[in-house]
């Protein structure tokens, strides 16, 4: 494939010369049958304000013949790819990144801008791949959570620290949850990057965290979920109606997970007010949700 065409134009270019790259240096490519092969996937971020991205190589072995070389190549014909690393994943599995990374050349982050607001992301931290999108999500967030200067926020999966950070401006305090160490070291740099005062990350899973935040007696009046596809441990479910929290956002980009959940919430004494979908993934079959959940 040498295009798409919902891609933005820079991915199309990091595509193209990725291509020209591997014809020149022959290497091999991996295959999930047999567990042999050198290179197993490349990862494009891009930043769409910047028009910069960072491209890493997710490939089997510690050293990978002719590094200099494909620097080189991505120097002469992609300028605007500013770093290119290297990810380590010698296991026999279908999880995408590996342990280990390596910065081989530049930089190993991008700067995303939305709304005024400034977002480091690192190569390895989940950040959404459509921010056009993205922005009108958050929109409807901020609608739904309708934030008052004395509320205090809970964030669960908080990733880099987007909607913590967007919401820290409305409100008293934002208390962030996030699980993966590179986005919450970048999660802390967006907060000093914006010179934001009044939010705090956790790390550690959700599911761990909230409990022991419950036991310290922290409580919040608006929590916004944005889990993986697998929806919420039922843990958290029990410990947000421990909390007596008076209203749930929850972003879904699984609509079955986002429907056993609510059931399982209004269960705990929650209905659901209003669900928005939101197409961040134009021409495939998935969608991302919105909803509104409120203390019945």
């Amino acid at each position: 494939m040498e295009a798409c065409a919902i891609q933005h134009p820079l991915n199309n270019l990091v595509l193209q010369v990725t291509q020209e790259a591997l014809g020149k240096l022959g290497w091999s490519i991996y295959s999930e049958k047999t567990g042999e092969g050198l290179v197993r996937y490349i990862i494009s971020r891009i930043s769409t304000v910047r028009n910069e991205a960072v491209v890493v190589f997710v490939v089997t072995e510690k050293e990978i013949p002719r590094a200099k070389d494909l620097i080189n190549i991505f120097k002469k014909k992609a300028p605007q790819v500013k770093g290119i690393l290297q990810n380590i994943n010698p296991d026999k599995t279908n999880v995408i990144f590996g342990k280990q990374t390596k910065l081989l050349w530049g930089q190993d982050y991008i700067i995303e801008v939305m709304n005024g607001i400034q977002y480091k992301i690192s190569a390895d931290s989940f950040f959404q791949v459509n921010p056009e999108q993205l922005l009108k999500m958050f929109k409807i967030v901020e609608k739904y959570s309708s934030v008052r200067s004395t509320d205090t926020i809970i964030d669960a999966y908080s990733g880099v620290g987007t909607l913590a950070i967007w919401l820290a401006q409305k409100a008293k305090k934002v208390i962030g949850i996030e699980e993966v160490p590179s986005a919450v070291k970048d999660a802390q740099e967006n907060v000093n990057l914006n010179k934001i005062k009044n939010v705090e990350f956790y790390k550690g899973k959700t599911e761990k965290v909230l409990p022991r935040l419950l036991n310290e007696e922290v409580r919040a009046d608006v929590v916004i979920l944005d889990p993986p596809r697998k929806g919420c441990e039922p843990e958290v479910l029990e410990t947000l109606a421990n909390m007596r929290a008076k209203k749930i956002i929850y972003v879904s980009c699984n609509p079955s997970t986002l429907a056993r959940d609510i059931a399982i919430l209004s269960e705990l004494g929650y209905k659901t007010r209003e669900i928005q979908p939101v197409d961040m993934f134009p021409q495939t079959a998935h969608i991302e949700c919105v909803a509104k959940i409120e203390r019945a």
